[in-house]
């Protein structure tokens, strides 16, 4: 429980800290006039110097424990003048206010909603994306000191808003600390998003209906799975969903305040996950649309201010990507020119990770088209959790009560611009990733849209009971598929982190073996072994998204034993770390001759120091 309530204070210092710097940068206006909404912009506003303070940190070298706690001193001072001011008198006004049953009957899911994440978000990070780079690449920022050349790792250079706040965590706490704070700052962006959909929701529904619009929100099994990983999909949710609003503002009139904000907020997003720049184009589109539905209002004209406000915000990124790789978007090629030496990446990689991104949501002899075409309606019914060619998560069949609920209804000026945002969206989300979580930015304006369809309604009861076992489903799925990793046991105290860890994926027992074996002198090379470096901490190299991409080119060069074995030295390879089975399987193994030269390599310059079931670690000699 110590580990929990230090790493709850820190995320209650830098969300109450970053309401204060938000306030202070917008000099205590409201912008939208819905307060709550404009608590949520404050601390969205924010936690953006924060984590563009951290970034300039990280690229001047200035990373290091004394460092990171005198910034935490200093925001610790803002929270306390935020908090005495501004949040307790607004918990004091607010709280028990529910007005019925029904609203006390909310209050209680949200309670139990929320002790359910936090739970879960003490568990150990096993999840993928946490391990390859979310909270791998912010422990070798500061293992380093700043910023470095990762010559393998290329998600290390895509945008880091939310992984600053990672790895402010880890030069405070130690690592279990640490990575629940990760976990819970996560959270907490998903609760802001929360927030946000609902105090958006107040300014045309009853409040009962406002609680309903963020149920179904936090009920959509894959917010309910990811929400408490160490991820960012939160956050760039939560910054989508507050641009959309500042459009909204900004269509009703179309002032340079509004234009300089949204500008800033897009820009936020993209410092969050580069889709945010598709995100921001589908803004300017939109804007577009609505100069030339609306001449008189001159909308174009903001444009360029839209897009200066953006590139300020998320030209950091850029220049750092630029100056390390010579790719401004690395690892996409657009707008770079001749890649700088030393990056384990090629054009080659490069193009067919960009196929490889497109390919969700194609079944395997399908028809691509077909897929294509059917996405926005097959992501409701045939998705499933962990497999790309059904979307890789869960929306459920809820939203397609969408059409039926709006259908002949009165549309307000501000939902025409959700619906054709929406339109949008979907367009260029079927012809990009069909992933689950690529349409998260949507998800919130998906839950306003419904709520305010059924609220709308002659026959808002009917329509209200249809959404219970719709809702109970979404809810059964997301804990089915939180209870697959069966936590009990180690929440419980009767099973280790490593012991549970290993239990996630079995290989990870070589990753602890290795840590022992590898001395600072040498230096592992995986192959197909899901690149889970978080748990590395001796000296790795690796293939990320194309494993093996570099021992298959090596094995054709090299003909011979001998000089395959100069190429692995010639990288300070010393060991090797392989999934046996993997490498030999049939399906996914070598082929051909490069399979017998590296078994020739194997058994000829090499021997097994360790090993557990499929999985081996060998030292060359």
């Amino acid at each position: 429980m110590l580990h929990l309530t230090l790493a709850l204070g820190f995320i209650a210092i830098v969300i109450s800290g970053s309401a204060f710097l938000g306030r202070m940068t917008v000099r205590n206006k409201s912008i939208f006039e819905i307060p709550n909404l404009d608590t949520c912009l404050r601390i969205g506003i924010g936690s953006l110097i924060l984590s563009h303070s951290l970034l300039l940190m990280t690229c001047t070298q200035l990373i290091s424990k004394t460092s990171l706690a005198v910034l935490l001193t200093i925001i610790s001072v803002f929270a306390v003048i935020e908090i005495t001011r501004y949040f307790l008198p607004w918990l004091i006004a607010s709280t028990w206010k529910l007005g019925s049953r029904r609203n006390a009957l909310f209050a209680v899911f949200f309670l139990l909603y929320s002790l359910w994440i936090i739970v879960f978000s003490m568990l150990p990070p096993s999840d993928r994306d946490e391990l390859i780079y979310h909270l791998a690449v912010p422990k070798e920022i500061f293992r380093s000191g700043g910023f470095k050349l990762f010559q393998d790792n290329i998600y290390a250079y895509f945008p880091q808003l939310g992984e600053m706040f990672f790895l402010w965590a880890r030069g405070i706490f130690n690592e279990t600390i640490a990575e629940i704070a990760s976990k819970l700052h996560h959270v907490s962006f998903g609760f802001l998003t929360a927030l946000a959909l609902y105090s958006y929701s107040r300014s045309f529904l009853p409040k009962t209906y406002c609680f309903l619009a963020t149920v179904v929100f936090l009920t959509v099994p894959s917010v309910m799975q990811v929400m408490p990983l160490a991820y960012v999909d939160m956050t760039f949710t939560f910054y989508s969903f507050i641009t959309l609003v500042c459009l909204l503002q900004f269509l009703e009139s179309p002032r340079v305040s509004y234009a300089i904000l949204m500008g800033a907020l897009a820009g936020a997003a993209a410092s969050t996950k580069y889709t945010g720049i598709s995100f921001a184009g589908l803004i300017i589109c939109v804007i577009l649309i609505y100069q030339l539905a609306r001449k008189e209002k001159r909308y174009a004209r903001h444009i360029p201010t839209i897009i200066l406000s953006f590139g300020f915000v998320f030209a950091p990124y850029l220049v750092r990507n630029f100056f390390w790789t010579g790719w401004p978007l690395f690892p996409f090629p657009f707008f770079g020119k001749q890649l700088s030496s030393g990056l384990n990446w090629d054009l080659d990689r490069a193009q067919l990770y960009i196929q490889f991104l497109a390919s969700f949501g194609t079944r395997s002899g399908g028809t691509p088209l077909l897929d294509d075409i059917l996405g926005p309606v097959l992501v409701f019914l045939k998705a499933r959790f962990n497999e790309p060619r059904f979307y890789e998560g869960v929306l459920g069949p809820i939203f397609l009560m969408i059409p039926i609920v709006l259908w002949k209804k009165t549309i307000r000026p501000p939902l025409k611009a959700l619906l054709c945002f929406t339109g949008l969206f979907f367009f260029y989300w079927t012809f990009t990733t069909k992933q689950v979580r690529f349409l998260f930015p949507i998800l919130p304006v998906l839950c306003f849209l419904l709520v305010f369809g059924i609220a709308e309604s002659k026959r808002k009861n009917i329509l209200s009971f249809l959404v219970v076992p719709l809702l109970l489903f979404n809810l059964h799925a997301g804990v089915k598929e939180s209870l697959q990793k069966q936590p009990l046991p180690y929440l419980a105290g009767s099973e280790s982190r490593s012991a549970y860890l290993i239990r996630q994926w079995p290989g990870l027992v070589m990753y602890f073996d290795a840590n022992k074996r590898i001395g600072v002198e040498e230096t592992v090379y995986l192959v197909n072994m899901k690149n889970y470096v978080y748990y590395l901490d001796c000296s790795w190299r690796a293939d990320f998204i194309f494993e093996r991409w570099w021992l298959e080119k090596a094995l054709e060069l090299n003909a011979n034993t001998s000089e395959f074995h100069a190429a692995l030295r010639s990288r300070e390879i010393t060991h090797i770390l392989l999934d046996t089975e993997f490498i030999r399987s049939d399906l996914w193994g070598l082929e051909g001759k490069g399979r017998e030269r590296f078994q020739k390599l194997l058994t000829a310059r090499s021997f097994e120091v360790s090993q557990s079931g499929p999985f081996s670690l060998r030292k060359l000699v």
